[in-house]
């Protein structure tokens, strides 16, 4: 399931001090998910377009670090400022487009709850992407004293820590939420017991009466946008 790999992907991004070596296996499982989930309207396969890009990035990375190792210099020289705010632009436009498929998903099968809730999370990679954008600037750093650098440094952390929480929270919701097709008829592992299984069958067949209905109302609606 994409949501779940999603979910995964935001939990590896809280590796804030060693990041340059998990970019781009956070990007291999941003690609994973939103691979599967592209299909289904416009903003995840904008999603995927931004993870491209992420990777990209994380691979740069990877090798820079490499490099360093045998006591090259930094590889990026004058362009480490841009690489850096291409870095935080690709994971924050990966991450908005990702929620915004979402809430197109939920809206889609009635779960305005979701849908509210990626709506409130925007804020978060928006103003991510300015803020990480704006620190890495050097006349940042020469207009603005040690101290105010530092806490407004401090702050953005803790909004990354926190969104990347809530980032995952919001695809875990999804993966619960909301039923893809392919998950429709996957064979489920019978009790031993007779009991429980007729529980289960009860069970089941309430489910899939709610399930054909949001299946048929999704793909209903991506026939209407084809």
């Amino acid at each position: 399931m994409g949501f779940g790999v999603l979910t995964v992907a935001c939990i590896l991004l809280l590796n804030i001090s060693w990041f340059s070596y998990t970019d781009a296996l956070c990007a291999i499982l941003l690609l994973w998910g939103l691979n599967k989930l592209r299909v289904f309207n416009r903003p995840m396969r904008g999603a995927f377009g931004f993870a491209l890009g992420f990777l990209a990035i994380g691979v740069l990375e990877l090798v820079s670090e490499g490099a360093a190792l045998f006591g090259a210099e930094n590889l990026f020289g004058d362009g480490a400022v841009a690489v850096n705010i291409a870095r935080h632009l690709a994971l924050q436009g990966t991450i908005i487009f990702s929620l915004l498929g979402v809430r197109s998903l939920a809206l889609e099968v009635g779960i305005r709850r979701l849908a509210s809730r990626c709506e409130r999370t925007l804020v978060f990679p928006v103003l991510l992407a300015l803020l990480c954008s704006v620190l890495e600037l050097p006349v940042v750093a020469e207009r603005t004293d040690v101290k105010t650098t530092a806490v407004i440094a401090g702050v953005t952390v803790l909004l990354f820590v926190a969104a990347q929480i809530l980032h995952a929270l919001t695809f875990f919701r999804a993966n619960m939420s909301i039923c893809m097709p392919e998950d429709v008829d996957m064979p489920e592992k019978p009790s031993r017991f007779k009991f429980v299984n007729d529980f289960r069958a009860r069970a089941d067949a309430k489910e899939k009466e709610l399930t054909d209905y949001k299946i048929a109302k999704m793909r209903e609606k991506r026939r209407k946008k084809k």
